[in-house]
């Protein structure tokens, strides 16, 4: 169990790495700081200075990096602006839709995936929109949250697709890659480690209910697996009882409304202090997130169908076993009928001299 564990939980301590070698260069560098596009070899100019204006062309709006850092032209190529407005765009839903449509059964793969959905929903708004009530207007980074959703669920998930698996293999290293450049460019050291903060502790109850699951079913027979395959198994559905597939449980009732009560809440606050010029931006981000509840109420309904129907069939399947296996016990006990009957006959007749 621990060597799968270990397995599964390394792409992930992985871009963990990667993000601290970046975000290490961005701060032995200053690359946050610095506006990459309007950067010439001459001036590594800092943000919110008009390089148009001579005087801000020495002094303190251009800076000196030193020796080991790459030249801004380098930092400006290694980040194209495409690549990270296509990943922008998408959001999670690029790897999401995915793992939904190519996933080989559905209810195993909503085991990941809908913690992970609604963990994005609870908390994407304070991502987006934690600067509006800093004065330094200092925010968690919110591409590394976005790509570190991607790569959870993904992860944490089990038999896809071969043409899925190498889509979201491919799509992964473009993650990893825009990870970090975010995090060397972009992103100041402690924004990166909030975006990724916000991202271990759903890491961390992924990995630990695989791990309950597992030594749960190395301890049961198979048939008891087999009724039990669509939700956690006896200890661990005291840990994780919203994974029962009943829509109507209350773990899941509770972790749903959670999600929803700060989704709307936060997005009241926003639109009611926002400038006007803030509201098409606004309503976007609003469109992305009612397109993701809808995902979550349409896969919630069928995959409990579909884990409720398997629970169904492979309890027809154990009972015929078990009346099979009566059966079978019978005929060796007894495998000549004329047998029995006499024994029972001599039984009565002792019992009746006694």
């Amino acid at each position: 169990m621990s060597s799968m564990l270990s397995l599964r939980a390394a792409p992930f301590i992985g871009w963990m790495a990667v993000l601290a070698l970046a975000a290490s260069l961005a701060g032995l560098c200053g690359y946050p700081s610095l506006n990459l596009r309007k950067s010439t070899a001459s001036c590594s100019l800092l943000k919110g200075c008009d390089a148009s204006v001579p005087s801000n062309t020495s002094g303190t709006c251009c800076v000196t990096l030193p020796e080991l850092c790459a030249p801004t032209s380098t930092a400006a190529l290694l980040s194209p602006k495409w690549l990270a407005y296509l990943a922008g765009s998408g959001g999670p839903l690029i790897t999401w839709l995915p793992l939904v449509c190519g996933a080989a059964s559905l209810p195993d793969i909503w085991k990941p995936l809908r913690p992970s959905l609604l963990w994005y929903l609870a908390l994407i708004g304070p991502v987006r929109h934690t600067h509006r009530i800093l004065p330094s207007s200092w925010d968690p980074s919110g591409h590394v949250f976005v790509y570190g959703m991607q790569l959870i669920p993904w992860l944490a998930s089990a038999r896809l697709g071969v043409g899925v698996t190498l889509w979201l293999r491919a799509w992964s290293i473009c993650l990893v890659f825009l990870s970090a450049t975010t995090a060397a460019f972009f992103h100041t050291p402690s924004e990166t480690a909030a975006g990724l903060l916000l991202l271990l502790p759903l890491w961390g109850f992924l990995m630990r209910r695989q791990g309950m699951e597992l030594d749960v079913q190395n301890l049961m027979s198979d048939t008891a697996s087999s009724h039990e395959e669509c939700s956690l198994l006896s200890g661990a559905r005291r840990w994780f009882p919203h994974e029962d597939q009943s829509l109507s449980s209350p773990g899941r009732v509770a972790s749903t409304t959670f999600a929803a009560v700060l989704w709307i809440v936060v997005a009241v606050a926003v639109w009611s202090t926002a400038s006007s010029r803030e509201m098409p931006q606004l309503a976007g981000e609003a469109g992305y997130d009612i397109v993701l509840w809808l995902l979550l109420a349409f896969v919630e309904s069928r995959a409990a169908a579909l884990c409720e129907r398997r629970l169904q069939r492979r309890q027809r399947d154990a009972a015929g076993s078990m009346r099979a296996a009566s059966s079978s016990e019978a005929t060796i006990a007894c495998p000549h009928e004329g047998n029995c009957v006499m024994r029972a006959r001599g039984a009565n007749v002792g019992s009746g001299g006694d």
